[in-house]
């Protein structure tokens, strides 16, 4: 159901990982089709990749420009959902991912579908922030404070 949420070039990238990942480096590193929509040029200004809420943080100039085009493949030799607990039983939930709802380029379906499947993850879905939500202070500030004060986060 996520996959279909994806911009159709996004689509025919995760096609080529799931059917041929030796292709997967000639995709990201070729200029004769389109890459995954948030690794091209000017994709700082595409409503489709970024929410609204992205919009202004990626036209910061301030911020490192970390999207060059070069990727490498990753092949993973293991299957994330089949990870163990590597935490005691009575440590709590010591992982935790925290997500906008309004992140375009990771579908928020996916990440939600990893926590449930392994109970030690505890999921948070901010409802006002996107893929670039590392970038707000106020919702980083909010967090952190959480964090040490060990309190549910007030804004989720």
């Amino acid at each position: 159901m996520a996959y279909k949420k994806l911009l159709l070039q996004d689509q025919w990238i995760y096609r080529v990982a799931h059917y041929a990942p030796q292709l997967l480096y000639w995709c990201f590193t070729q200029k004769w089709f389109p890459s995954m929509s948030a690794m091209e040029e000017g994709c700082r200004e595409n409503p489709a990749v970024f929410s609204t809420s992205d919009s202004d943080f990626a036209k910061d100039d301030r911020q490192p420009k970390a999207w060059s085009g070069e990727s490498k493949p990753t092949r993973w030799d293991f299957d994330p959902l089949g990870l163990e607990n590597p935490f005691p039983e009575n440590y709590g939930n010591p992982v935790q991912i925290r997500q906008g709802c309004e992140d375009r380029i990771i579908s928020c379906q996916i990440q939600c579908y990893v926590a449930e499947r392994l109970p030690w993850i505890k999921y948070y879905e901010l409802s006002d922030g996107g893929h670039l939500l590392p970038h707000n202070t106020t919702v980083v500030d909010a967090v952190l404070r959480s964090l040490l004060i060990a309190l549910e986060p007030s804004f989720i």
